[in-house]
Order: C-alpha cells, then sequence, then structure tokens
C-alpha cells in the first residue's frame, strides 16, 4: 500500500513502470545517504535534487527501450543473496585466472543483473529466440578466435595470465542485441552464463576444460 501511494503522489506519465521508478529512487536515495554519512555529514536530501534525479529516471526509462534492456543500475536485484552463486562453475572458471574477489563479486553481479533481464525481456516479448541465439552465438565465434589468438601468440607464458589476457578481451568487446548496442553487463554476463554451461564449451585458462573436470 505504501508503494502505491508514493507512486500516486510521484504523477508519473503512464508509459513510465512505477516500480522502476521506485526502485532508481531507492538505489540513487541510498548512495546519497551513504555517502553523506561516511563523510560525518546530515543525511539530507533537498526537494530540488530528488526532483531532478525523479525526472532523470523518468527520461531514461522512457528512452531506454525496453528491447535491449534497461541500465544496470535500474535492474532489480536488491534481495538476491550474491553470495549463493560463489560455488557455481562460472566463478571457478574465473577463480583459474584471478584470485581477485572484488572481480568475483562483479562477475556474480553481472551474472544475475543478465540473467534477470534475460527473463523479463522473454517474458514480455520485446526479443525473439533468434535474436538470443544471435547474440550468444557472436559472443562465443568472438570468445573462440581471441581464445585461439591468445593461446597460440603466448605459448610458453604463465597459463593463468594467458586466460586473464583472454578474459579480459573477451569483456571489453560491444555486440549487437537485437537492433541496438547491448549493456556492458549483458555481454559480461552472457559469458558467465556459457561458462557455467555443463558442456564446459567455454571458458578462460588454457586448459580449462580438464582443471574444472
Amino acid at each position: 500500500m505504501l508503494r502505491r501511494k508514493v507512486i500516486g503522489n510521484l504523477h508519473l506519465h503512464p508509459e513510465v513502470d512505477g516500480i522502476d521508478v521506485l526502485n532508481g529512487l531507492h538505489g540513487w536515495i541510498s548512495n546519497q545517504l551513504l555517502e553523506a554519512w561516511r563523510a560525518k555529514k546530515p543525511g539530507l536530501i533537498s526537494r530540488a535534487s530528488f526532483d531532478r534525479q525523479l525526472h532523470r529516471i523518468c527520461h531514461n526509462l522512457r528512452t531506454f527501450k525496453k528491447r535491449f534492456g534497461f541500465p544496470k543500475h535500474l535492474v532489480d536485484i536488491a534481495n538476491t543473496d550474491l553470495n549463493r552463486y560463489r560455488k557455481e562453475r562460472f566463478v571457478k572458471q574465473l577463480t583459474l585466472v584471478t584470485k581477485n574477489s572484488d572481480e568475483t563479486l562483479e562477475a556474480i553481479d553481472d551474472f544475475v543483473c543478465c540473467s534477470t533481464e534475460r527473463s523479463r525481456l522473454a517474458k514480455e516479448g520485446d526479443l525473439t529466440g533468434d535474436d538470443w541465439k544471435d547474440f550468444d552465438g557472436n559472443l562465443f565465434q568472438s570468445w573462440q578466435n581471441i581464445f585461439r589468438r591468445e593461446t597460440r601468440l603466448r605459448a610458453g607464458e604463465p597459463e593463468e595470465d594467458i586466460g586473464y589476457g583472454i578474459f579480459s578481451y573477451t569483456r571489453d568487446k560491444e555486440f549487437t542485441l537485437g537492433e541496438y548496442t547491448a549493456h556492458p553487463y549483458f555481454v559480461k554476463g552472457t559469458y558467465h552464463r556459457l561458462a557455467d554451461d555443463k558442456q564446459l564449451t567455454l571458458g578462460w585458462h588454457p586448459q580449462f576444460q580438464s582443471l574444472i573436470k
């Protein structure tokens, strides 16, 4: 009831989803308060800054078509326990080439955001099965080319370093999803989805198949 009351008081445009606006405002307000408290300042937000942020979120929601997904900060994963993914195959794949805990958390975050948006877009019918098939196929083909190049040209180097290079090159590329450029978390999250597959057709470490098995 409170959420509905807040949405009603915001007087939103009919094309804008009120829950998405609340999620965006919740994240922004939380960050503003935390920054103020860390600086030992009062946790106050002015009416003007709130209105500017509300206008910005509404503008983005109307500008960013659902066809290519919401920006990452608007994907609602607030109640998701990210720690439960630490034992998944895609995390094991990543730890073969890096022990950086921040990168592990970022990978889990990208994986969950990507999975959440893929489910939403599939449910709402904004993308076809062929769109997803082409997207996954293009990512796999790019990884395959990078994997072959790096393992050949860097033979003799530490395999962990070669694997980290493969991971870095693939995650930083741009790809088209439907008619638009996919958000970076879609690319990185989809790569982690592919690395999580039981068939072990994609990985980062040159010996990922034998090591994961």
